[in-house]
């Protein structure tokens, strides 16, 4: 993972490795575009992510804030935008490019995405293309893709 990655190591259990990252002006300019100093949570610039858009960016996103939800049987991401209307621009740019259903949903003061269930067969085909073994975790067999 050079040039982000440093020093590898191993973990306490020894059940895998580690490794520390290095301070790279990409982190700096990508925290500064998500993250506001007096705004809690994750903020999304959807002018930048449209202008730089490709479709793998919604499995990356699922693989990262994503999870199946056993409860309500389906895949959620989630989101700690304070703002909703930029989420809900967001998802209205994500609904116009897949032409999928997407739900936001709020709980503790967080917001949370789901997709349209019908959209899990074209959505699976997204991130079972983009996965790697170690992130087969996020998609349980018991889930409607899995």
């Amino acid at each position: 993972m050079k040039p982000y990655s440093g020093k590898m190591y191993s973990c306490d259990q020894n059940n895998g490795l580690r490794f520390k990252t290095v301070q790279h002006p990409n982190f700096y300019e990508f925290f500064e575009k998500f993250y506001r100093g007096g705004t809690r949570g994750k903020l999304i610039p959807v002018n930048f992510i449209k202008d730089n858009w490709q479709d793998v960016i919604l499995s990356y996103w699922f693989f990262d804030d994503g999870y199946y939800d056993r409860k309500r049987n389906e895949l959620t991401i989630a989101n700690k935008c304070p703002i909703y209307d930029m989420l809900h621009e967001f998802v209205t740019f994500l609904e116009s490019r897949f032409k999928w259903k997407f739900t936001i949903w709020k709980r503790a003061n967080m917001y949370f995405v789901t997709f349209s269930k019908k959209f899990y067969k074209d959505f699976s085909s997204l991130l079972l293309n983009t996965s790697t073994s170690d992130l087969l975790y996020k998609i349980p067999h018991s889930s409607p893709v899995g």
